[in-house]
């Protein structure tokens, strides 16, 4: 479904309808959307100040649509200089799905926008008590706009435990690319518990007054709305297709973790386990095109739909998403090497939490997916790859890595084509992303122009 047929089936309505009800006696249960009424809320409070304009609401969507990316590329940019930053984040900003949601009215930018504030909080920046509740702060609106994004809660508390040194007897001491601070003991874990239950609760209220995870009017589309409905019209396609997704994109970070490559054995136990955890998710459950199951709509799936599916399992998963479980993997192990094992952590630990909530959704759409695996990216891209450093600024008691066995990245002991090798690889998956935003945003145009 693309994102302007979206707009006038269900945000533009919704929000007409908001905003003719005084905010006194505001429905919040009888309204035609299946996700929290935030979004339609702020833009039906800016058409009762400033006139019903859909051109004025489109541009105020695009500015959320870009806080989104700026807010990206500055996490990004908190890791590493800001053209690797750059060029990492450029193939969100290409992806067909982000600039569909920000020229027409989805809630798709919006949430997103609040879910890397919270997410890029809790794993790229230095925990305290002040952004756990700060992190909390911004989950409660990622799930006042999509209530799905409750898994928040998950990773704002994991960093938060972390912060607090309850985790330090469990993990194993790798080196880390800055001073760790103190632990911060109870109060850093209060605030992560108090930062976590933000976003519970108001999902609790929405159960509440909804009678049940999704607005009466939409409870058809996901099997009923209560709990035990919505887990029996799950889509457990989706980790397969996230997973795929993930294999695919992650190809072209590649050569940012060019020296794990190089050191997998198929013999290591985590290769075999994310080759099994990637084969799971791809043979469990059905993975061929099928519009009555939801399983439609984006390039993934069309590659599905031609290639074999046997017992309707699709041969593109099976490929596929154990590539994704490797990708992430080599990631992780590259981020680790560069001293940042704590926040790659907490984003893959993020990006299951979100897998796993994104299967309660009826409906697999490539949508849901694709610009929240791009962040992922990224992100961890940015983690992976070490900051250069020339050797004037080097020295014994500044080392890059407190306790890494590695030297410092410098101009001398490296290869002087490798950052622009790490740039190619987003570069040209932002290229290939804008060449098929092209095609969808405008051959539909012209195909019923014709």
């Amino acid at each position: 479904m693309n994102a302007a047929g979206d707009q006038e089936k269900s945000p533009l309505p919704v929000i007409r309808d908001f905003a003719a009800q005084p905010w006194s006696e505001m429905d919040l249960v009888n309204y035609r959307s299946a996700t929290a009424p935030g979004y339609h809320l702020f833009m039906a409070g800016i058409v009762k100040v400033f006139g019903d304009g859909v051109t004025l609401l489109q541009l105020v969507n695009a500015g959320i649509s870009l806080l989104l990316l700026l807010n990206v590329a500055r996490g990004a940019a908190r890791l590493i200089s800001p053209t690797f930053a750059a060029f990492a984040a450029a193939p969100l900003l290409c992806s067909s799905y982000f600039l569909g949601s920000s020229i027409w009215l989805t809630t798709d930018n919006a949430a997103l926008l609040f879910v890397t504030l919270a997410l890029g909080s809790a794993a790229l920046a230095p925990a305290n008590p002040v952004r756990s509740l700060r992190q909390g702060g911004f989950a409660a609106m990622a799930v006042g706009t999509r209530q799905l994004h409750v898994w928040l809660a998950a990773p704002i508390l994991i960093a938060a435990a972390h912060r607090s040194g309850l985790l330090e007897r469990w993990t194993p001491k790798v080196p880390v690319a800055e001073h760790p601070p103190r632990p911060g003991g109870l109060p850093a874990l209060a605030a992560g518990a108090i930062g976590a239950s933000m976003p519970l609760l108001l999902l609790a209220y929405f159960v509440w007054i909804w009678g049940g995870l999704i607005p009466p009017t939409f409870r058809d589309l996901h099997g009923g709305g209560d709990v035990e409905s919505v887990a029996g019209a799950a889509n457990f396609a989706l980790p397969a297709l996230a997973m795929s997704l993930l294999g695919a994109l992650g190809v072209f970070y590649l050569p940012v973790a060019r020296k794990q490559v190089r050191s997998l054995r198929p013999t290591d136990p985590l290769v075999v386990a994310c080759v099994l955890v990637g084969l799971i998710a791809a043979l469990a459950p059905e993975t061929s095109f099928n519009p009555q199951a939801g399983r439609r709509y984006g390039w993934m799936w069309e590659i599905i739909k031609r290639a074999p599916a046997p017992m309707e399992r699709s041969v593109v998963p099976v490929v596929l998403a154990p590539m994704g479980a490797l990708m992430a993997l080599l990631l992780w192990r590259t981020a680790k090497a560069a001293g940042r094992a704590r926040q790659a952590s907490i984003l893959v630990f993020g990006l299951v939490c979100w897998m796993a909530a994104q299967t309660a959704n009826a409906q697999a759409w490539q949508r849901y997916c694709e610009p929240l695996i791009l962040i992922f990216l990224a992100w961890m891209a940015c983690l992976a790859a070490r900051p250069w450093r020339r050797r004037r600024t080097d020295s014994v008691d500044d080392p890059a890595l407190i306790g890494a066995l590695e030297p410092p990245a410098t101009w001398e002991n490296r290869d002087r084509l490798w950052p622009w090798i790490e740039r190619a690889g987003p570069a040209a998956l932002a290229g290939l992303q804008l060449l098929l935003a092209m095609y969808t945003l405008y051959w539909p145009i012209f195909s019923r122009r014709g």
